[in-house]
């Protein structure tokens, strides 16, 4: 329900004057009990048209014979002419994109400043397409999947494909397992679930650097990075890391942080200063 893609494809569609049907996996059966919030409420606000699918709902079982039924029947009944975008743009139309911010990188000088570089996994398009613009350049940095879903074999599978679409297994006999290293134990209670200290960890984080992670995607693959670092040192190639934030500021306020925002434990504070006479000022100073 609260896919940063299915907001970035919805957000650019508009632009272009193009209508987002969204296919979300999710453990309510109605609309009614499912909480308009993050990403969510955004696709919302965009106009976007949503179908709600079982929670553990599988693309190529699940979602894409009801993408093509839909689409059959937007193209017989309101002369559309429909565009079938897989799970996380997982295709070889994404992969472009994700080379191109690869490229980006270079540029900013992150194949000089680095070593080692993080990515968070979920569909395994910006895996993919980091993969090959690693390769191309020599592959000077060592890449992590962070898996919060699924394995590494799924996602080794996923993107074997996508080098295979574009010729390189045929040509220059690239893998996936030659390319990138996929952590699978970064998934925790599972996909879409959090625990409370994943959640203080993404409280923390924001608090402190200014940076936003969000609970299902980059919250946990900056969790499990930082336990990593500590506990197996040795699989980074050295200390000079870069972790790719794959967009979070919406999906941070999907509703799983309200209840320990509201608690003492949080590392904001609100004080009452209705009353010009009753100042909040001492307790500033006693808290320190």
């Amino acid at each position: 329900m609260n896919s940063n893609c299915c907001r970035s494809i919805t957000a650019a569609g508009r632009e272009l004057g193009l209508k987002s049907h969204l296919l979300l996996r999710s453990g309510s059966g109605s609309m009614d009990d499912v909480r308009v919030e993050g990403n969510l409420a955004m696709n919302q606000l965009l106009g976007a048209s949503i179908y709600l699918l079982p929670v553990k709902a599988k693309y190529k079982r699940d979602a894409l014979p009801r993408m093509e039924m839909l689409a059959t029947h937007l193209r017989s009944h309101s002369k559309m002419s429909p565009y079938l975008v897989p799970v996380g743009g997982t295709c070889p139309v994404g992969l472009f994109g994700h080379i191109e911010c690869f490229d980006e990188l270079k540029q900013q000088g992150a194949l000089d400043d680095f070593l080692d570089l993080i990515i968070t996994t979920g569909s395994g398009g910006s895996a993919a397409g980091f993969c090959i613009g690693n390769y191309l350049n020599g592959e000077k940095l060592k890449l992590h999947g962070m898996a919060v879903c699924d394995n590494a074999p799924f996602f080794h599978g996923e993107i074997n494909d996508l080098l295979r679409s574009v010729g390189l297994q045929d040509k220059d006999k690239v893998t996936s397992e030659g390319l990138i290293t996929f952590d699978e134990g970064v998934k925790g209670r599972g996909h879409g679930l959090s625990t409370e200290e994943e959640l203080d960890f993404i409280m923390e984080v924001a608090a402190s650097t200014g940076i936003f992670l969000d609970p299902t995607y980059t919250g946990k693959a900056a969790f499990h990075l930082v336990k990593r670092l500590q506990t197996s040192p040795e699989s980074f190639r050295g200390n000079k890391i870069l972790f790719y934030n794959s967009g979070s500021v919406l999906g941070a306020l999907d509703g799983r942080l309200k209840d320990l925002l509201k608690s003492g434990r949080s590392y904001h504070s609100v004080y009452d200063w209705n009353n010009l006479d009753q100042s909040p000022l001492s307790s500033l100073v006693d808290s320190g």
